[in-house]
């Protein structure tokens, strides 16, 4: 487990029948996994039932719904598909549970119990990871009250070709939660199928977590936030996606389920160069906000226009300006090197000098571009003086 999250930041951990499949590390129960699953099921179904009209009270009977534009770091309730931060959770619904709050309804009063069982269970082997990487975590204040997790179901997805995000690997996947980094030091997640992939930096190529037991009846990840490889500086922050498998639709039996506990700091905890945690989340959920759909490059097919610069025109319109008397009125005009050369290029110059004699030459610095150019206002004309410079900025 450490070789890999020192590798890869992140590790597969193999369920037995009854319980986590490692002497090294504290069992968590498969029966109460189960429990609590089935439990979140039933929860998740009674949120859609609530949220069609009824005659009766059954719509009182229900969990908040977090408000979209929320603090998702410290936020608790449940949220539809496309809620908070709607980037990541457009495939999915989740009970988020933050500052160790916990989550239940009347009509399933035990969920609550479930939760502050596999809560517990959890946090404590979170612990026991941290101490076995031998990563000096004291100083953050660790807690169950001060981690967040959540259980998040995946809603029926229709795959759609989508290129694979951030490195290569297939050709088309369905992916049905965007590549991301988590902001923690650790985050533990134990699923109810496959499809979560991590991206190999060394090789750019995207890989299956659990591809050697997929027949476990659990999938259990360890991954490393950004806070750990920012604490550690050996433990690499670990890029990691949600995908699956194009040719069908998802039915609701093959809905994908995961439990996510993220082992984070306390808020006053103070991070490398100063920084709170809380400071820090905040941040880091600005840039979460923000959808970050990328745009499509043009095609070689579909480029656009390039714009064609007709010389005559600018030249009529002086000429027209000569005509008018209009001579001696500062005018705005396109200049061209005496060998039409053309200036293309981003940051070619940097600003100029003008000389202080007659007839008063500009100087214009040179940025990306190779020579000085000089601009001799009495009459238009650009030329190239100097040797040529190499590099982008000079």
């Amino acid at each position: 487990m450490i070789t890999n999250l020192k590798t890869f930041g992140i590790a597969p951990i193999e369920f037995d029948d009854e319980s986590l499949s490692s002497s090294d590390l504290p069992p968590i129960s498969s029966t109460l996994l189960t429990q609590t699953f089935h439990e979140a099921n039933l929860v998740f179904d009674h949120q859609h039932q609530i949220s069609t009209p009824h005659d009766d009270d059954t719509k009182t009977d229900v969990i908040p719904t977090i408000p979209p534009d929320s603090n998702g770091h410290h936020a608790t309730g449940y949220h539809p598909p496309g809620g908070l931060s709607a980037v990541y959770n457009a495939n999915r619904e989740g009970l988020i549970f933050s500052n160790g709050n916990l989550l239940s309804t009347s009509t399933r009063p035990e969920f609550r119990e479930s939760c502050r069982e596999i809560r517990g269970e959890v946090h404590r082997l979170g612990l026991q990871i941290l101490k076995a990487m031998e990563v000096d975590v004291e100083h953050l204040g660790l807690s169950e009250e001060c981690s967040q997790w959540h259980i998040k179901r995946y809603v029926t997805v229709t795959p759609t070709a989508t290129p694979a995000d951030g490195g290569e690997g297939e050709d088309t996947v369905t992916v049905t939660l965007p590549a991301h980094t988590d902001p923690s030091l650790l985050s533990i997640t134990i699923s109810s199928s496959g499809g979560l992939e991590y991206l190999d930096r060394n090789h750019q190529k995207w890989n299956h977590v659990h591809s050697s037991f997929s027949n476990s009846e659990w999938k259990m990840t360890v991954v490393v936030g950004s806070i750990m490889s920012k604490v550690s500086k050996v433990y690499p922050v670990c890029r990691h996606r949600v995908s699956t498998s194009t040719g069908g639709t998802t039915t609701a039996s093959e809905r994908r389920m995961a439990l996510t506990y993220f082992l984070r700091p306390c808020p006053t905890a103070v991070l490398e160069g100063g920084m709170t945690f809380e400071t820090w989340c905040a941040r880091t959920m600005r840039r979460y906000a923000k959808s970050k759909t990328k745009k499509p490059k043009a095609s070689k097919n579909n480029e656009a226009p390039k714009i064609e610069l007709d010389k005559s025109i600018i030249q009529n319109e002086l000429n027209k300006a000569k005509d008018e008397n209009v001579d001696d009125v500062p005018r705005c005009s396109l200049l061209y090197p005496s060998d039409d050369t053309p200036l293309v290029g981003k940051e070619q110059y940097l600003g100029g000098e003008c000389s202080n004699q007659p007839p008063h030459f500009i100087y214009a610095i040179p940025g990306h571009a190779t020579r000085v150019l000089l601009i001799d206002p009495s009459n238009n004309k650009l030329s190239f003086i100097g040797p040529e410079f190499a590099g982008e900025y000079k």
